[in-house]
């Protein structure tokens, strides 16, 4: 097998590492030795690596983990209020009583108008949970 540059290339890190094995290592040297004109080019990226301070390049910062699952579960709370909504408001219309006459549905009878206002908030309610769903699985949550 004829190694190449690229073969070279995701071997580096490794070798730079010092976690390649010894046949790994033997092979990046061997190659280098080779291609002075490449090993000059690893030689450049490896000075300019180390000018960059690690925090730059590593930089999440302190807690971030604690505020990602903080914001889910500040998300998933909301959820559940919103179905809790939906389905509250799904429901109240079609409250019933039962009389001396038999079943009879209070708010429909009395009051379409506010019958059909809460069928309108819980759709919209059930709607917010669908978009907030849509935030957790797509992972877009920001402050």
């Amino acid at each position: 097998m004829k190694v190449t540059r690229s073969v070279v290339n995701d071997l580096l890190p490794l070798y730079q590492a010092g976690e390649a094995s010894e046949d790994s290592r033997a092979l990046v040297e061997e190659f280098l030795s080779g291609n002075p004109d490449f090993q000059r080019e690893v030689l450049e990226r490896a000075a300019l690596a180390d000018s960059i301070p690690p925090q730059t390049l590593l930089s999440p910062g302190p807690n971030v983990e604690k505020s990602a699952l903080e914001r889910t579960r500040r998300y998933l709370r909301a959820r559940i209020v919103m179905l809790s909504l939906a389905i509250a408001c799904w429901l109240i219309p079609f409250s019933f009583a039962f009389d001396g006459h038999g079943l009879r549905w209070i708010l429909w009878r009395d009051n379409p108008g506010l019958a059909f206002s809460f069928i309108a908030w819980s759709v919209i309610f059930a709607a917010a949970h669908t978009f907030l769903g849509w935030r957790l699985r797509r992972g877009g949550m920001r402050r």
